[in-house]
């Protein structure tokens, strides 16, 4: 809620609006900034921000838009994207389902569930994070989202907003694991109970750190 009021407090101090209701400045906000996307500022489309103001000052310094009103309806539309994405993953897995890098039935290990959603919408399903980047690596061209759980709440949540834990005393289906959380503190609350020599973002479990989980 704050990054929302944060955004309108800037939008009311950049342009005058002022017959409409929040719902209208949303969907202005909206339909503007998904017009910019599909103009210019590609490269930035597909990173991750922790926080709405960290995507609007990247969005400021980097693309170059002639009005601050284009900052701002660009930065809201990639927010709202990338937010409903994470929101409307379901895990829906069937016993017939394997995990396509070890071929182990995923219904068996619900808690360590994580998911691809490849650009021609197919849902791919494996028994840990650690095989979910094995199968990224390999096809980074076809997926369009990574889904992993919260350890600790089970929730689903993008992969590029997680905290991983690796190298800790909990072993999943297939041994070592990166262990997903849905913010730090519960991820190194967790590295303080079951130790990890490492607590990474989505970004840094290189090919290198996921093949140390083997070893």
């Amino acid at each position: 809620m704050k990054q929302i009021i944060f955004l309108f407090l800037l939008a009311s101090s950049l342009f005058a609006l002022p017959s409409f209701s929040t719902a209208q400045k949303e969907k202005y906000l909206y339909v503007l900034g998904k017009k910019i996307a599909s103009l210019s500022c590609k490269e930035l489309q597909n990173e991750k921000f922790e926080t709405l103001k960290a995507l609007y000052d990247a969005v400021k310094s980097r693309c170059g838009l002639r009005e601050e009103r284009y900052n701002l309806a660009l930065s809201y539309y990639l927010w709202d994207r990338h937010k409903k994405k994470s929101a409307s993953m379901v895990l829906h897995v069937t016993k017939k389902e394997r995990c396509p890098v070890c071929g182990m039935f995923v219904y068996k290990y619900p808690k360590w569930i994580a998911a691809a959603v490849t650009k021609k919408h197919k849902k791919l399903y494996f028994d840990g994070v650690k095989d979910m980047m094995k199968y990224y690596f390999l096809h980074k061209n076809e997926i369009e989202h990574l889904y992993v759980q919260d350890y600790y709440t089970k929730k689903v949540i993008d992969a590029a907003d997680a905290w991983f834990v690796t190298g800790s005393d909990v072993y999943g289906p297939m041994g070592e694991e990166a262990i997903p959380f849905a913010s730090k503190t519960s991820a190194e609350a967790f590295r303080k109970d079951h130790g990890g020599n490492a607590l990474l973002r989505f970004n840094q479990l290189s090919g290198e750190v996921i093949g140390k989980l083997d070893e």
